[in-house]
């Protein structure tokens, strides 16, 4: 796996982690377990990523 393809997984943890960590915060504040509106952005943020690196290690391949 490339450097490039690596880092981007990493940084992808560490932004998943911290929302979820702000959520679960939210949750607990408001007492309930509805999902607030920044899920559907990490969601698509996270789908495009992988894409990306998923292009990235195609683009690799093809060129190895």
């Amino acid at each position: 796996m490339s450097l490039l393809a690596e880092n981007k997984k990493r940084i992808v943890r560490l932004v998943a982690g911290r929302h979820l960590r702000n959520h679960w915060d939210s949750v607990k504040l408001a007492g309930t377990r509805r999902i607030h509106i920044g899920h559907d952005s990490l969601v698509s943020a996270l789908l495009r990523v992988i894409t990306e690196t998923a292009g990235d290690e195609q683009d690799r391949l093809e060129a190895g």
